[in-house]
């Protein structure tokens, strides 16, 4: 008896074979969208911010291109101080709750929550709309 050997696929059908690559589950950079909640940045605040940044934030080994803005991380870390959810219930447009919990724990051990907020707080009409100290992830 002779072996049969299947018949030989051209190239589109090799490619049409292949499975379907997976979507990826988050865009790695987003373009800079004003988020949708009530405590985002304004561009006026981010513009005040930006600028001081660099000054106050602590220094981190760079191992691989940041994935998200520290805007967007501070969008995040925003949402969860004035709504006081869980971080795992940050919305999923925002940076993934342990990427936004990281920075808050390291940019709040070095004082740079503090002057964030106050900056601010001083030029909020309200004043008071983000607590001063928040409590850790596991109380909500």
């Amino acid at each position: 008896m002779f072996c049969q050997t299947p018949p030989r696929q051209t190239p589109l059908q090799a490619i049409a074979a292949r499975p379907a690559a997976r979507p990826a589950a988050r865009p790695a950079v987003r373009p800079n969208v004003a988020m949708p909640y009530s405590s985002s940045l304004t561009d006026e605040e981010w513009e005040m911010l930006e600028p001081i940044l660099p000054q106050i934030l602590p220094q981190k080994q760079r191992t691989r291109p940041a994935n998200w803005s520290k805007r967007e991380i501070l969008d995040g870390i925003l949402y969860r101080l004035k709504h006081n959810c869980n971080w795992k219930d940050l919305p999923r447009d925002l940076p993934p709750y342990s990427t936004v919990y990281w920075h808050y724990k390291q940019w709040r051990a070095a004082g740079v929550m503090d002057i964030l907020l106050q900056k601010l707080q001083s030029r909020s009409p309200a004043g008071d709309q983000f607590p001063a100290n928040s409590d850790h992830p596991g109380q909500s």
